[in-house]
């Protein structure tokens, strides 16, 4: 996905996919299942005590019947950054306001 020293930044109106472990059984003694791959755009984004929280619209599933195509997922931005496989940004200008805003935060 991406370069060793590239940035990314990701805001309301990206397109992402990203990979997520599954695993099965009780927390203690977990049992690894394999991947699933999730895609979809970024229609929130929140600022929370713990970090930084994206609501994403699912548009892309792999793996499992857990989620569904149109289900609207939380995951934080800890977790997506390093399972990254794709990132589409918005379009130019809309892309400029965006990332504008995200750097003033």
């Amino acid at each position: 996905m991406a370069k060793s020293n590239e940035i990314i930044n990701l805001t309301t109106g990206c397109h992402v996919v990203f990979e997520e472990p599954i695993f099965s059984g009780h927390w203690r003694n977990k049992i690894f299942e394999g991947y699933r791959t999730l895609g979809g755009k970024i229609v929130a984004e929140k600022y929370q005590k713990n970090g930084h929280c994206f609501t994403i619209l699912l548009d892309e599933v792999t793996e499992g019947e857990k989620y569904k195509i149109g289900q609207k997922i939380r995951r934080f931005a800890r977790n997506i950054y390093p399972l990254l496989e794709y990132v589409k940004y918005p379009e130019a200008e809309e892309d400029k306001v965006l990332r504008s805003q995200a750097a003033e935060r």
